[in-house]
């Protein structure tokens, strides 16, 4: 009989960090089981249940039976809502066929550098960071590579810094604006800067909706609207989260949806239950 394996786990799980923040919150759930008055601090979401007509949304779509399969790259009527949002918010004109709507963020940011990367291949990215981004890129056999901003530049990442970064083993620039966890928004020449580096951009715009005052997001959708198609290899993951009930869709050119289906043909059907979040009234 052959000795058993020496490690039971695929190697690449060895150079993943804890997500503190998550280890933070069931150590508190522990400690409320155990009878402990605790205040949540640990992960950034509302202290306040989600609208009544998304949770109202959620319910009718169950009783109309809304538990099948769909497209692979969500309803039709969702990935129509999310590209006229993207059009009326950042003046983009992007093809519903060019969506494709995953269940968060995360998700798609796993599709997007196991279509990108391979083994020992490089992705630039500012820090301080979300921490799930290097985990990401390691788990895909990517190396992280960081460029370093400053709160007294309000941590703005320096085009030239992130030009510098970049080797031969480059497969794209990773941004997220507003980023987490600085709060950090990337202004627009900085980002057509980053654009038109040569190379795939990567853009989390998960939070473009928590601006205030005079502040406002780019997204890379625009600024690279003038790009030659060749150019507009990035991905946009933009969030339609309402609270709990969330989807995000991810805006790509039409090869790049065909390889998602092809790496994940049933993984991701979100149902109409996603629609009233994006189409609905916002406000209640």
């Amino acid at each position: 009989m052959a000795d058993p394996a020496p490690h039971p786990f695929a190697s690449r799980t060895d150079v993943l960090e804890p997500f503190l923040a998550m280890e933070v919150m069931e150590r508190a759930f522990a400690m409320e089981h155990a009878g402990i008055s605790v205040s949540h601090l640990e992960v950034g979401e509302p202290d306040f249940a989600a609208p009544e007509a998304a949770v109202s949304a959620c319910a009718q779509a169950l009783r109309d039976g809304e538990t099948h399969y769909s497209d692979s790259r969500g309803l039709i009527e969702l990935r129509t809502a999310i590209a006229n949002d993207v059009e009326t918010r950042f003046q983009v004109s992007v093809d519903p066929d060019r969506v494709m709507v995953t269940s968060g963020t995360s998700p798609a940011m796993l599709l997007v550098f196991s279509l990108l990367i391979e083994q020992g291949d490089e992705i630039v990215l500012g820090a301080p960071c979300y921490p799930c981004y290097p985990n990401f890129i390691r788990y895909c056999g990517g190396v992280p590579v960081f460029v370093e901003t400053v709160a007294e530049d309000a941590y703005l990442l320096d085009p030239e810094a992130v030009r510098r970064a970049i080797t031969p083993r480059t497969r794209a620039i990773l941004i997220g604006s507003p980023a987490n966890p600085t709060g950090a928004i990337q202004p627009r020449e900085v980002v057509e800067a980053l654009s038109e580096l040569g190379l795939p951009l990567i853009s989390d715009e998960i939070y473009d909706g928590l601006v205030y005052g005079d502040a406002a997001v780019t997204s890379a959708l625009a600024a690279r609207a003038n790009l030659p198609d060749a150019a507009l290899l990035g991905v946009i993951a933009s969030s339609i989260t309402v609270q709990q009930i969330g989807t995000t869709g991810t805006a790509t050119p039409d090869q790049i949806v065909n390889r998602f289906s092809d790496e994940y043909p049933d993984g991701f059907e979100p149902s109409d239950i996603a629609l009233q979040p994006r189409t609905g009234p916002h406000d209640s």
